[in-house]
């Protein structure tokens, strides 16, 4: 399992998504191992300095069968508006650059 990494999340003006939330998916039901993965959206909250809560973990990208699956993500202001995304991440065991970032600084950061 990997976990999301320290990451601000921001706003166009750079100003803290405060206690918005991501949501994560992946874009079609696959494996990891022996566990059946569906395409639910997992709801990450983020606090008042526009980081994510607590340490929610996922199955790395790199053990996802089939190997066209992917995870994506959006990123939402605490009264459901939409602030970046939706777009495809890369969850990795030892961190990682997390693909395209829009609305976090330094990248998505799932590692």
């Amino acid at each position: 399992m990997a976990s999301l990494t320290l990451t601000t999340f921001q706003n166009a003006d750079g100003s803290p998504v405060e206690n918005g939330y991501l949501l994560i998916w992946l874009n079609q039901a696959c494996v990891s191992g022996t566990n059946q993965l569906g395409v639910q959206k997992v709801k990450v909250p983020l606090i008042g300095s526009g980081e994510v809560e607590g340490s929610p973990s996922f199955f790395a990208s790199d053990t996802l069968e089939p190997t066209s699956a992917y995870y994506v993500q959006s990123v939402y202001s605490a009264n459901g508006q939409l602030v970046a995304g939706p777009f495809q991440i890369t969850v990795t065991d030892s961190g990682g650059d997390g693909g395209d970032g829009g609305g976090g600084s330094g990248g998505v950061g799932i590692g």
